[in-house]
């Protein structure tokens, strides 16, 4: 094939992706969630920007995920990027979506790159093409997942260390090192293919009669990768003391694989720890580990005890565990893409461009299961016949170097859980044996030969209908879809059409007790508490030992009420989930209302020991300190309760305690924040003017005085202290008309004022 005709298909090829992509990003710019990211997305997206601003605030109702004093839970590579991105482009979610698009048809030339030196330019152009319209990829091109860096990263690195087998330089060994470590520090799980590697470069090294060689690549792979990761591990042992290489979730991921509540799946719930739905819930987890060894914890003994939480339900149930590893296996290879954080196949099914795009898992595996066959028989073939040796021997050598990558990284998914996000990476070199599998039928027909390419095409038939097989039995949850859409639609604001998906999600499945208590939250949210009460009710019907749905009546009864009922179901609660710091401070909060004023505190000062920046407790404990008069105890908790969520009601409480302490420059900074957060905010408005009269800064409290009385027209007690300041810069009439607005909304104004206010200037 002429290099001009290739190069003008392979950019016809590019072209076409570029315009799916294109395509697919238009339509899913109108989607509810493009700007409002969700589980792992949304952890991506707050860390990316918290790089870039600075800010640290978790996104509301959040836990603070402790990213800047902890080592990394999850692999920063990722997240680095994403970070690049947004500092290049001001945070912009149209920006990164390109950005990842773009990378996809990076990877589709890389493909070209590979299959062209080892199999042909034809294979390549093949393999390109499969690349370009893959619907999985370009899905998640337009997710805020790591997928689309691992494609691009495992076929750079492919390349790379192949292109070792010409050359044999310890250079190249160093780069494929480098790339090795990038491709960690997004997934450490190809950690495992660098002994493969290894073993590999040994077996070449012999075929070559060049073991030095081999020598200097082990060494250049162990060098380039080092060098990579090793600024994380030094990160992380700097902000805390702990030798935590890349990232601290291995130990909890495979206690997540592996106890007795597992499923082959991601589940939201660590037994005996409670609720795991986002990153952002994992110091309380920490938290609940550190409550059972009675001391504080570093996050690599955290990830050891659940390492060995999960080794130990491993010994004690080997033959369940066989049997989830096995489902795991079936999922991981299965036809239909396993969702995680989504449900990837109602994603695909409701896409009017994805829904048409033919090419899918089933068709690639039947396509490389063939390919495969064909290259081991026609290499064989070239080797008895010694037809292009070299070449022959080259491709024999990379494809043993990328069925090891396959190998290495499923079995290095398989003791933890089964998502289709994770198989993604192998997908590519499948696709290489795929190419060649159509490479070699076309060259079939070409060569008329045309009873051998029937024979292969009703091979392709039968892996076809093969890899279509779900032994699984794994299936989209339709249920689930609504479910996320509906949790969505809440973050938007979107009240209605959460509750209509929540309300779809149980006619699916009534039996859903988190649909249940999140559309008792909903409901309890607009006011509806006897109605949340009824799908709180549910929820424990179907699980009597829930604690989320002890919880969630608890809050409701308190709320309606009822605090003794309250105090009983956020009890029980409590007894099965002992590390919810929430749970006691709701708890707090209706012992308050009994008058169990002690008891009420020392549930604040449990759910702070939990949760040490657990703004609302710290809240509660401030005013309880302000009761007993304990004002300089109470700037204390409000101040870390600003520290910890600021908004504009902690800034003004704690500005006014800071002006009661006669701190009145930390007062008006505490205002000005408040003003920053809410600019109508009348009383911040007003407290700061009167701090700023006391330092006899009168312009300035003039003005906030007036801002507070234009916020708040009946505003009484601004307009008398508006009056008093006037008249203090000789605006009697101004003074006048202030004094009579005080009046007229009930303020009472001090007749002496009254009496100097007429000497100087009667009434008008």
């Amino acid at each position: 094939m002429k290099t001009s005709r290739t190069i003008l298909i392979l950019v016809a090829i590019l072209v076409l992706g570029g315009l799916l992509r294109g395509l697919y990003l238009s339509e899913i710019m109108k989607h509810r969630d493009f700007d409002m990211p969700a589980v792992d997305a949304l952890y991506h997206d707050y860390w990316a920007r918290a790089i870039v601003s600075g800010n640290w605030a978790p996104p509301s109702p959040m836990d603070d995920p402790e990213i800047p004093t902890t080592p990394y839970f999850r692999s920063p590579g990722y997240t680095y990027f994403m970070a690049a991105v947004y500092r290049l482009t001001g945070s912009n979610y149209v920006a990164i979506r390109i950005a990842q698009m773009l990378i996809g048809l990076l990877s589709c030339l890389l493909a070209f790159l590979l299959g062209r030196r080892f199999l042909g330019p034809r294979a390549g152009l093949l393999f390109a093409a499969l690349m370009s319209v893959y619907w999985s990829f370009i899905y998640f091109e337009g997710e805020l997942l790591e997928p689309v860096l691992l494609v691009a990263l495992g076929l750079w690195l492919v390349y790379d260390i192949a292109r070792w087998t010409e050359t044999m330089s310890f250079r190249r060994a160093i780069l494929s090192g480098v790339i090795l470590g990038l491709f960690a520090l997004v997934r450490p799980n190809v950690l495992l293919f660098a002994p493969a590697v290894v073993l590999w470069a040994l077996w070449v090294a012999r075929r070559r009669k060049n073991v030095r060689a081999f020598v200097y690549a082990s060494l250049g792979l162990a060098l380039g990768s080092i060098v990579t990761i090793a600024p994380v591990t030094i990160r992380n042992y700097v902000v805390a003391c702990d030798f935590v290489p890349i990232s601290s979730n291995g130990g909890i991921n495979l206690y997540i694989g592996n106890n007795e509540l597992a499923n082959a799946q991601c589940a939201g719930h660590i037994p005996g720890m409670g609720s795991f739905e986002t990153c952002f819930d994992y110091p309380q987890i920490v938290a609940g580990v550190e409550k059972q060894a009675g001391r504080k914890l570093k996050h690599s003994e955290v990830s050891s005890y659940f390492t060995r939480e999960a080794i130990r339900y491993i010994k004690a149930e080997p033959g369940r565990v066989l049997a989830l590893t096995w489902e795991k296996a079936l999922m991981f290879w299965s036809p239909v893409e396993v969702g995680h954080n989504k449900e990837d196949e109602l994603e695909r099914a409701n896409s009017r461009v994805l829904g048409r795009i033919p090419v899918k898992f089933p068709l690639v595996l039947a396509l490389s299961l063939v390919g495969l066959t064909a290259l081991v028989l026609d290499t064989r073939r070239r080797r008895r016949v010694k037809e292009d040796v070299e070449a022959t021997d080259r491709r024999y050598e990379v494809s043993i170097l990328i069925l090891l990558f396959i190998a290495t990284y499923f079995i290095s998914y398989v003791p933890f859980f089964a998502a289709g996000r994770y198989r993604v990476p192998i997908v590519p070199f499948l696709m290489f044996f795929g190419a060649y599998a159509l490479d070699y039928g076309i060259a079939l027909v070409g060569d008329r030969k045309l009873k051998t390419a029937l024979f292969w095409a009703l091979g392709l038939c039968a892996a076809y209908g093969l890899a279509s097989l779900n032994p699984s039995g794994y299936k989209p949850d339709v249920a689930k879809w609504h479910y996320d859409r509906a949790v969505d639609l809440g973050l938007a604001g979107r009240v209605q059409e959460s509750i209509e998906e929540y309300t779809e999600a149980l006619r699916i499945r009534p039996v859903f007790p988190r649909a249940h208590c999140n559309l008792g939250v909903t409901l309890m949210d607009i006011g509806e508490i006897d109605k949340a009460m009824e799908h709180f009710r549910e929820a424990l019907k179907i699980d009597p030992n829930d604690a989320l749905a002890h919880y969630c009546m608890g809050v409701a009864l308190s709320r309606n009420g009822k605090p003794d009922a309250a105090i009983e179901e956020l009890r029980l609660s409590l007894e099965l989930e002992p590390s919810e710091a929430a749970a006691h401070y709701e708890l707090g909060l209706a012992l308050v209302t009994k008058g169990s004023l002690n008891d009420s505190k020392k549930e604040f000062e449990e759910a702070l020991r939990i949760d040490p920046s657990f703004a609302p407790a710290h809240s509660s404990l401030g005013v309880l300190a302000e009761m007993d008069g304990n004002i300089d105890l109470a700037a204390e908790h409000f101040a870390e309760a600003v520290e910890a969520a600021p908004n504009a009601a902690l800034h003004y409480k704690l500005g006014s305690l800071r002006a009661r302490q006669n701190r009145f420059d930390e007062a008006i900074e505490q205002f000005r924040s408040a003003i920053r957060l809410d600019p109508k905010y009348p009383q911040a408005h007003y407290d700061l003017g009167v701090a700023l009269s006391v330092k006899g800064q009168m312009d300035e409290a003039i003005e906030q005085y007036t801002e507070a009385v234009k916020i708040a027209p009946k505003y009484a007690i601004a307009h008398r202290n508006l009056a008093m300041a006037l008249y203090g810069k000789g605006d009697y009439a101004g003074a006048w008309k202030e004094v009579r607005l005080a009046q007229k909304y009930g303020a009472k104004v001090d007749p002496a004022f009254l009496k100097a206010l007429a000497a100087a200037a009667p009434p008008p």
